[in-house]
């Protein structure tokens, strides 16, 4: 069975979480190296062929889920489940502004917004598009 598989930031974010701040923090270690990593995102070129459909892009992220605890917003996809026993894989490309302060701003926003969505399911957490 797959859990989870993150490539890109979620992969970075992930090693920068130290067992140190782990062991202090727990989970919360994660949002911080993960809003230190955002800090330096940078977006790479992809190539994904599901079912014979292919789907091209620029992503800072690609997430493969079929389990994920909560605090892994990723993994959530664009209505913040990821049902481990529904026979289907959750996959997620994140894409991340590019630039100066602003751009690295406007990543800190969009990384909570899908957090509030996925914690809170308040809304949709991310645009989608089905292949």
């Amino acid at each position: 069975m797959i859990l989870l598989l993150g490539i890109g930031y979620e992969a970075e974010m992930v090693e920068a979480a130290d067992r140190d701040l782990k062991n202090a923090l727990g989970p919360l270690a994660y949002i911080i190296s993960g809003a230190q990593k955002l800090l330096s995102a940078v977006n790479f070129k992809v190539k994904v062929v599901v079912d014979g459909e292919t789907a091209e892009g620029d992503v800072a992220a690609i997430t493969v889920a079929n389990a994920a605890p909560p605090f892994s917003v990723l993994a959530h996809g664009h209505i913040g489940e990821c049902i481990y026993d529904d026979g289907k894989l959750e996959a997620i490309g994140y894409v991340a502004e590019e630039g100066g302060a602003t751009a690295k701003a406007q990543n800190i926003i969009n990384m909570a917004s899908l957090f509030s969505g996925v914690m809170f399911g308040d809304k949709p957490v991310q645009s989608e598009e089905r292949i």
